[in-house]
């Protein structure tokens, strides 16, 4: 049954289309990069919009324009891109103060490992 399964998933149109990352500025150029290399992209891009100190909401704003999908409860953003099995992923990590406001951002840009 799995093996029905898996074939279909790639059998089926765009199954095993690869697709890179959102194109918007803050991703601009990272496909292919070493992950490290691109995390550090991805930071300084963020912290050069500065974030911290801002508003919860235009940070998360932010994020939303530039392709993430938003998990508000874990104050967390990510996308996933790369082929239907394998792939890499960006996530974005938070916390805030007591007034609501960035304190801190964690950038993880790694690979999602494989089915």
């Amino acid at each position: 049954m799995y093996r029905w399964l898996l074939a279909s998933m790639l059998v089926l149109p765009g199954g095993c289309q690869q697709s890179g990352p959102p194109s918007t500025p803050l991703f601009a150029g990272i496909e292919g990069m070493a992950y490290r290399r691109g995390e550090a992209m991805i930071r300084d891009r963020i912290e050069a919009r500065q974030m911290r100190g801002n508003p919860e909401r235009a940070l998360i704003s932010y994020l939303e324009t530039q392709g993430l999908q938003i998990d508000r409860n874990r104050k967390s953003a990510s996308v996933k891109f790369g082929g239907p099995l394998c792939g890499s992923r960006v996530r974005i990590d938070w916390e805030t103060d007591r007034t609501g406001k960035v304190a801190t951002m964690f950038v993880v840009y790694g690979d999602t490992g494989c089915l």
